[in-house]
């Protein structure tokens, strides 16, 4: 096992934060070509992108300061305080930021990992009340475990490797939901336009006909903290539909006054539906092993008539997101987004296609839902064990000397987007051209890939042998977009057990 010794950052590192170029002045931003980032932008984790660019003069006339690629970026204030993040391409930030320059004494691929489980650690001991911060101080003097170079080079490896597995995992989830939403497009078409002619019924006509079967929750006062006991029937919050999760439980009320409010109460299957806040219009289906209870008055709940509307096809309906601009569309830019009136709710045409094929959609649904319940679950086991590793390596109790760090990537070497930003930017005189890069794409798409089903790997591999290095996250923007623009679909394979793409005739 390795023996650490703990530095503060300033004692092997230099470090800087950034400024902002005077907004008043157009020539410092107008057709600039320095990349400058804010805060919110360390959310990548791996900065591959900015979405603004400063000019020379405005690098000049202000405080900012550029960064070389291999920084360790940290932020200083609000939500993001604590966040860290790993520059791939030479940029300058905003004052809330700062960066921890490359040096000859750390490896920043082993810096980013360790700050990254110090996220919130730091956060607790950020200062602030609305707005928590720290300061460039506070990052010198924090402490860090440094290894020889070669052991932190060992420890980023492995825990880099991790990291991408669980990168692949997530993509490979999120491929599944477009894939849901695809199918339901093909099957059903647009639900607003209605391309496909099918009958329109308001929510009455398909809920069942029974008392109660459309509710929206108590009013406030009918659930003061006072009332809620510590055990009995539970109190379903808008925590619930968000998040889908029907484990969680806060508060109970007893049987007395769950019998004065049981027109609120719920059932396996019914559905509830977040009525208030930036996530309005988010539901879930209450499922069959879920605590006897009633809604709060955030919620709205539906009991569908599952001979007429299935769950399932519902929820599609009510989550794709032309039908959610045009049903929230006047309401969702207010103050406090609420959900319209209930005469109005109840008048809302929804398409109700033939139940076969809504069965057949659901039957669709199911299996998919299966593999992403086991792509789910081996990312909670990849999660727990990258916490585990990145727990064991930053106390020296993990083992990594066998680890192969031959071809470890040398820190004066840029990655492919580096490379590719700083030959298009030409020492910041052009910007990636974005449309290039879709042309180029399309180009392969059309002319290189030979099969019908293709994958992001027969992309990349034909941009390798035409050595053309455009960046991972550019490929998937591409895909999107010809997704959206229906000029390509995806397909699961049974094969192959994954998610394909296939060009539209």
């Amino acid at each position: 096992m390795a023996e650490f010794n703990w530095k503060k950052v300033e004692d092997f590192a230099d470090v800087i934060t950034g400024g902002t170029p005077s907004r008043r002045v157009k020539e410092y931003w107008d057709d600039g070509t320095i990349p400058w980032l804010n805060s919110g932008e360390l959310n990548q984790d791996i900065i591959t992108y900015t979405r603004n660019y400063i000019t020379e003069k405005g690098l000049k006339n202000s405080s900012a300061r550029l960064m070389p690629a291999d920084s360790v970026l940290i932020a200083l204030t609000g939500s993001t305080t604590g966040k860290s993040a790993y520059l791939t391409f030479e940029a300058c930030a905003n004052q809330s930021v700062t960066g921890i320059l490359p040096s000859v004494n750390h490896d920043s691929q082993y810096l980013y990992q360790f700050f990254k489980t110090q996220k919130e650690a730091i956060f607790r001991k950020a200062w602030g009340g609305a707005q928590p911060h720290i300061s460039q101080k506070f990052v010198k003097e924090y402490k860090v475990p440094l290894p020889s170079l070669d052991e932190q080079k060992r420890i980023a490896k492995v825990l880099s490797d991790c990291e991408a597995l669980i990168a692949k995992r997530k993509e490979s989830i999120a491929l599944l939901d477009e894939l849901l939403k695809s199918t339901f497009l093909e099957m059903f078409g647009d639900p607003v336009r209605n391309e496909k002619g099918w009958d329109l019924k308001t929510i009455e006509e398909f809920s069942k006909k029974e008392k109660h079967s459309i509710k929206r929750g108590p009013f406030g006062g009918a659930l003061k903290k006072e009332i809620f006991v510590n055990d009995g029937y539970l109190v379903y919050e808008q925590y619930h539909a968000l998040n889908n999760d029907f484990t969680f439980a806060r508060y109970y009320i007893d049987e007395k006054k769950y019998k004065e409010l049981e027109a609120f109460s719920i059932k396996p299957g019914d559905i509830i539906i977040s009525c208030s806040g930036v996530n309005l219009g988010r539901l879930a289906i209450i499922p069959d092993n879920s605590k006897k209870g009633i809604i709060n008055q955030a919620l709205l709940k539906v009991t569908l008539n599952q001979k007429l509307m299935s769950n399932i096809m519902f929820v599609h309906i009510f989550t794709n997101p032309h039908f959610k601009q045009k049903f929230f569309g006047n309401v969702r830019g207010s103050g406090v987004p609420n959900f319209p009136p209930m005469s109005s709710f109840k008048r809302f045409k929804f398409i109700c296609p033939p139940k076969e094929l809504q069965n057949k959609f659901v039957g669709i649904v199911d299996k998919i839902e299966n593999i992403k319940h086991l792509y789910q679950t081996h990312l909670q086991e990849l999660e727990n064990l990258y916490g585990s590793l990145s727990q064991k390596a930053f106390k020296g109790e993990l083992d990594v000397s066998k680890v192969d760090i031959f071809n470890y990537p040398d820190k004066s070497q840029s990655t492919n987007y580096t490379t590719t930003v700083k030959e298009t930017q030409d020492n910041h005189t052009s910007k990636l051209d974005s449309l290039n890069v879709e042309m180029i794409l399309d180009k392969i798409i059309k002319n290189d890939i030979k099969k019908e089903l293709f994958g992001l790997n027969e992309i990349e591999e034909i941009l390798r042998l035409k050595k053309i290095n455009i960046n991972n996250s550019l490929i998937k923007d591409f895909l999107r977009k010809s997704m959206s623009d229906n000029s390509i679909e995806q397909k699961y394979s049974g094969e192959t057990r994954s998610v394909l793409f296939k060009i539209k005739k």
